[in-house]
């Protein structure tokens, strides 16, 4: 059995203290936090390897909160790393709060949705960070000057967001491309809009050393009614804020399957070595890039406030909270030394109090108020 499977498999005495059954989306979860031990183990420098294990300076105390709302336990008091790119934990509440304000400010527009997706040829001698530079320099000047108003105009573009994706293969190396939504007056001709961007990526990639492909270089689709419409169909919320977590096709990988390849090890026919300097290059060139990139109004015509940070996002109190319990500094060196986080987050997420106070009692730790 390797590390991955153990670390995903409840013991049957625990698992019946939450219905005898590990859902699937608790073992989703447990396998983000098994990942983001894999991750402090690859990146010991890096702010996730105390993610989820420190506890905030001045507080005495681990807290296990419950949400009503959302039937999901969470900590409290402890620091969080907010990185999307590099921590599976993180990440995933980081994207899906940015998918729901996403959606839901999509559902209540009128506009029709055309997503273009920018991509450039690579090979495995190619750098991450070298990738995104030229794209993000090539895309800088695509969309500027005269030019790039007059498609503006043309196509009735309200507001534009952009997300970034990576994926990673053995045979091509790293892939990066740019997914752009823009939000559009009335419908427009996608064959036209791909041509037209087509020509203007492929030169100036040119220019910049690049080769871009007039077939898949630039790939565009719409909707033949409103955004909401889109949302339903493509998934657009989806697609622009989940792409840290989103599994690779064929023989590519995404950031988060390459560490499930490095715990794999032997398993995986001799890849760990591989996946781990992968990983490593990823979180190196990811540092200070952001996800999501709105254009400037774009959130006030959709009645949005300012952008929330990732931490604000990380920190955020969820709705109708409970406090469970609260464990010292002693009970949770406990829990981290058996490498329980995860699993005791699963217990707690029944949102029995009970049920959490045996679940402790058997990890040798007692609530002092029990």
């Amino acid at each position: 059995m390797t590390r991955a499977t153990e670390a995903l498999v409840f013991n049957a005495k625990f698992a019946s203290l939450v219905g005898g059954q590990v859902a699937d989306l608790g073992a989703r979860r447990l396998r983000r936090f098994y990942l983001q031990a894999v991750a402090r183990e690859l990146l010991p420098e890096h702010r996730v390897a105390e993610c989820l294990r420190s506890v905030v300076p001045g507080k005495g105390c681990v807290n296990i909160h419950y949400s009503k709302k959302h039937e999901r336990a969470h900590y409290g008091n402890l620091v969080q790393c907010a990185n999307v790119w590099v921590d599976p934990v993180c990440s995933s509440k980081i994207t899906e709060r940015r998918r729901v304000e996403l959606e839901g400010a999509l559902k209540q527009s009128s506009w029709h949705g055309v997503m273009v997706t920018y991509t450039m040829q690579h090979d495995r001698t190619d750098k991450l960070r070298s990738l995104w530079d030229d794209l993000n320099g090539g895309l800088h000047l695509v969309k500027s000057g005269k030019g790039w108003q007059t498609i503006t105009d043309r196509w009735g573009i309200v507001g534009s967001i952009i997300s970034r994706e990576v994926t990673d293969g053995l045979e091509f190396g790293w892939n990066a491309h740019v997914h752009e939504l823009h939000l559009v007056e009335s419908k427009v001709d996608t064959e036209a809009i791909r041509s037209e961007l087509s020509s203007r990526f492929e030169k100036v990639m040119a220019k910049m050393g690049r080769y871009v492909s007039p077939e898949v270089g630039v790939h565009v689709r719409a909707t033949d009614n409103t955004v909401a419409d889109y949302i339903s169909k493509w998934g657009a919320a989806y697609e622009m804020t989940k792409a840290p977590s989103k599994r690779g096709r064929g023989d590519r990988y995404s950031p988060f399957e390459l560490l499930q390849i490095y715990a794999e090890g032997g398993g995986m026919g001799g890849k760990q070595t591989w996946a781990g300097e992968r990983y490593k290059e990823y979180a190196a060139a990811m540092r200070g890039v952001n996800q999501i990139r709105w254009s400037p109004g774009l959130r006030k015509l959709l009645s949005l406030g300012v952008v929330p940070s990732d931490q604000e996002l990380v920190e955020a109190p969820m709705e109708s909270d409970v406090l469970l319990a609260s464990l010292n500094l002693k009970q949770w060196s406990i829990i981290l030394k058996r490498d329980k986080k995860g699993e005791l987050l699963e217990v707690a997420s029944s949102g029995s109090r009970s049920d959490l106070v045996v679940y402790l009692r058997v990890m040798g730790i007692n609530l002092a108020d029990d």
